[in-house]
């Protein structure tokens, strides 16, 4: 794979930097004031590859390392913090997919990860990252998950399409499902003002009786805590 040359990961960095250089170094100032990314540059971060980095060949990516994406994120990060931001967790949200994903939902999602950003949902009011704590739920009714509640503090919210968001599916018992933004019952609040992270949404995600479809499930049902 193009992820195991140790070349290919030199020539890869050498390229984001200096894509990184030419594209977003003179933009810092403009993404931090306004929290926007300037027109164009998602275009051109897209054609680049970004966010296709992780997603393996056979879905139409590069095939890189989870490894090497934490390099890419660092060049990036040196630039514009923003920017950075999003790319990691869109990274890690599509490295969940990779490792629990069924093979159908693989086949239905990655592809779309290399043209569109996803994130993943863990944050709540309640308690934070505790899953213990957590109140977003989700029951099983009809070969589907109907899910309710809300996240808050989420990388890329507002921003990504699709989402990894872990639920409360049984007394102690968490699961992970994902979750398309155009799914009917979904919705957007707040967004936080960081400082020098302006330009990464971290928002409010609201979710009320929204279907997701069963095999949208990453992984095995039962996680006990």
């Amino acid at each position: 794979m193009k992820s195991n040359d140790n070349l290919t990961k030199e020539l890869l960095l050498e390229s984001v930097s200096k894509f990184a250089d030419l594209e977003i170094a003179q933009h810092w100032k403009f993404i931090d004031e306004t929290g926007n990314l300037p027109e164009g540059l998602f275009a051109k971060m897209v054609n680049f590859g970004f966010l296709s980095l992780t997603i393996p060949e056979e879905y139409g990516g590069s095939g890189f390392d989870y490894d090497i994406a934490w390099e890419v994120v660092y060049e990036i990060s040196k630039r514009s913090a923003s920017i950075g931001c999003i790319l990691e967790g869109h990274y890690k949200t599509i490295d969940q997919i990779k490792r629990f994903a069924s093979d159908r939902l693989k086949e239905e999602f990655l592809p779309q990860g290399n043209q569109r950003i996803f994130g993943f949902s863990s944050t709540e009011p309640s308690g934070g990252t505790n899953v213990r704590n957590m109140r977003t739920e989700a029951f099983y009714q009809d070969n589907h998950w109907i899910l309710n509640g809300s996240k808050v503090m989420i990388t890329n919210g507002g921003l990504a399409e699709v989402y990894c968001v872990i639920a409360k599916t049984g007394e102690n018992e968490f699961s992970c499902v994902l979750v398309d933004m155009n799914m009917p019952g979904f919705e957007f609040g707040a967004r936080e003002n960081f400082m020098g992270l302006r330009g990464c949404p971290v928002g409010t995600l609201f979710f009320d009786n929204i279907r997701v479809p069963e095999y949208h499930l990453l992984g095995q049902r039962e996680q006990k805590q």
